[in-house]
């Protein structure tokens, strides 16, 4: 069995991070690389390892005053897609979330149209479809859900 483990952003993970990235998410390296960056002081991008492999990372902004976190970006290696561990780190989130629950009461998350493996995931965890924006994500449907944190 694997050994997976999920961590909040460190920097000397910089370098993996930009080059896994880069190929799998990021327009350029220098796009992947800018995101950790932003990201190292806020302590809300979590990266995941399988294996001590690098495999996909989340974070998310954290709305105080609109009672929600968002589920801002979650990502799976494309060498590493398909086996589940989109699961792993929306649960991760969903845990977070529940963590924070001063004033928050829903954890939002959003997935485009056309991404149906991550809709059914979505709905597997019992977040409810709340809407779509149109057109959002590069000129398509965008679709939107909560999750209660009773």
């Amino acid at each position: 069995m694997s050994e997976i483990n999920i961590i909040p952003i460190e920097e000397k993970y910089e370098d993996e991070f930009t080059k896994t990235f880069n190929e799998s998410y990021f327009d350029s390296e220098e796009e992947a690389r800018q995101h950790f960056k932003e990201h190292i002081s806020k302590n809300r991008l979590f990266l995941f390892f399988v294996d001590s492999e690098l495999t996909g990372f989340f974070d998310y902004i954290y709305q105080y005053s609109h009672n929600a976190n968002y589920l801002y970006n979650l990502c799976v290696a494309k060498k590493f897609r398909g086996k589940g561990y989109s699961k792993h780190l929306l649960s991760k989130y969903v845990e977070i979330s529940k963590e924070q629950k001063t004033r928050n009461v829903i954890a939002l998350s959003s997935t485009h149209r056309t991404n149906v493996a991550s809709q059914k995931m979505h709905q597997s965890f019992g977040f409810k479809e709340i809407g779509t924006l149109k057109e959002l994500h590069y000129g398509e449907d965008e679709i939107f859900y909560a999750y209660k944190l009773d």
